[in-house]
């Protein structure tokens, strides 16, 4: 959610910019899992296995764009290429490395889910793509790992229609029309960010949300009914690929945490004035210029970005 060109796709369609949302995709092509403390994550038994543990953010962003409950989900999916040679105290590893996933929702939108765990030589790591009847916004972010980025190639893109103009059409033109020529730009991840490598600055974002909702005694914008929501559709996806056949959503009874969420629907945080807009990454820019500046050594007690009270004094000082 938190990724500065993502961010920006989630609101223009929370504004309806591209009309009424019918259709959307998300591609991550990367690098294989990383080696973890004692190969946790090697195996499906301490996972959940890849649609779970690593994709269920995917599903929460499906889930949160859409605003609509989803009925039932198909998948195919293996472990083709990653693992397959390692073994842990006589144990193959049994995670999936690629997969797509369909969901179709209450609302008749629908939308797809295309994993891949052995696409490293990719331009960029995830690439997200929204239509609606009146337009259509894309938003990509580069590998994890990047240490910078090319602010001359663009990260957004959105395009509008005239959805009148479309039926006109249908009805007296038999030729193609003109190309609709979308806008182009690049939403710019500050480059400290970038240097540390954390998910393209989204991790920063995360937490100083979360910071700003705890000192305002504020609902926290990702809650555990969204987690619980956005691994559902994980199991049930996985369950899709295990038996091979079409799950609907109903099977897994999580309908009233669906309904228990959307009963205490809140606004996304950059919407509601705290952050809104290209001022939520200034106001971030100056936290992370505040973090760098030295402290004083005066003595006295002076509050910090975390909250914690620090006095501090030099040793010349009486």
């Amino acid at each position: 959610r938190y990724i500065p060109s993502v961010d920006r796709l989630i609101l223009e369609v929370h504004r309806g910019s591209i009309g009424a949302v019918k259709m959307l995709s998300i591609r991550e092509h990367r690098f294989p899992f990383l080696r973890k403390v004692g190969n946790w994550n090697r195996f499906k038994e301490n996972t959940g296995d890849t649609l779970v543990e690593k994709c269920c953010h995917f599903f929460d962003l499906m889930l949160y764009m859409l605003e609509s409950k989803p009925v039932r989900v198909f998948g195919s999916g293996g472990q083709d290429v990653n693992h397959l040679d390692e073994s842990y105290d006589g144990q193959k590893s049994n995670i999936l490395d690629n997969a797509f996933v369909i969901v179709d929702f209450e609302g008749g939108q629908r939308a797809c889910l295309d994993i891949c765990m052995f696409a490293e030589a990719s331009k960029n790591q995830e690439e997200i793509c929204v239509v609606g009847d009146a337009g259509k916004v894309e938003a990509c972010a580069p590998a994890h790992g990047a240490k910078a980025i090319d602010v001359e190639i663009p990260n957004f893109v959105i395009g509008r229609v005239d959805p009148n103009s479309r039926r006109r059409r249908a009805e007296s033109d038999d030729q193609p029309p003109a190309p609709v020529v979308p806008e182009a730009s690049h939403i710019e991840i500050d480059e400290r960010l970038m240097e540390v490598g954390a998910h393209c600055g989204a991790t920063y974002y995360e937490l100083e949300a979360f910071v700003y909702a705890a000192r305002n005694g504020e609902p926290a914008q990702v809650d555990a009914l969204d987690g619980a929501l956005a691994v559902a559709l994980g199991v049930a996806a996985h369950r899709s690929i295990d038996e091979k056949r079409i799950v609907e959503m109903a099977e897994l009874e999580v309908d009233k945490y669906w309904e228990r969420r959307h009963r205490k629907q809140t606004k996304p945080l950059r919407q509601q004035g705290a952050m809104s807009g290209a001022n939520s990454y200034s106001e971030s820019l100056q936290n992370l210029a505040n973090l760098a500046t030295a402290l004083p050594t005066d003595g006295v007690k002076h509050l910090q970005q975390d909250g914690w009270d620090v006095a501090l004094r030099a040793d010349d000082q009486p």
